[in-house]
């Protein structure tokens, strides 16, 4: 499915449920808009896999239990990097990125962003992946 025909579907356009979002739809959201932004510039759009996918929801799970913001899991050793993250899953890839970022769509100031980049110049990611996720608060509750 392309990024248009995604945007194109009913329930990709109601309103989100800040309280109870539907996060496989916002992943899907985030990966297809980025694709739909790539087109626009003429970059070959991104490929969907699922141990990516796998990979990027593990990590995003690990800040919010652990409670931390990074790149590197300072906690599990064996997770600590992307590349331990992901080549405990697959060897298909040789290169690797990851880009964090945090928004409170509930009307907090905690906007944070995060990335980091190939260290090969001139090299290009295929794949990508998106993970959305909201911490559970008592905070939140009500």
């Amino acid at each position: 499915m392309t990024a248009v025909e995604f945007m194109k579907k009913v329930e990709v356009n109601q309103p989100i449920n800040p309280r109870s979002p539907n996060y496989e739809l916002l992943d899907a959201a985030l990966f297809h808009a980025t694709n739909e932004e790539r087109v626009k510039f003429k970059l070959p759009a991104f490929v969907y896999h699922p141990i990516i996918h796998k990979v990027a929801k593990g990590h995003s799970e690990a800040m919010i239990e652990l409670d931390f913001y990074n790149h590197e899991n300072p906690y599990r050793p064996a997770n600590k990097y992307l590349q331990d993250r992901v080549l405990q899953q697959t060897k298909l890839f040789r290169m690797m990125g990851e880009n964090i970022a945090q928004h409170d769509i509930l009307g907090g100031d905690d906007n944070r962003f995060c990335f980091k980049t190939p260290s090969v110049a001139g090299s290009d990611y295929v794949f990508l992946n998106c993970e959305t996720k909201k911490p559970e608060r008592s905070s939140m509750a009500g």
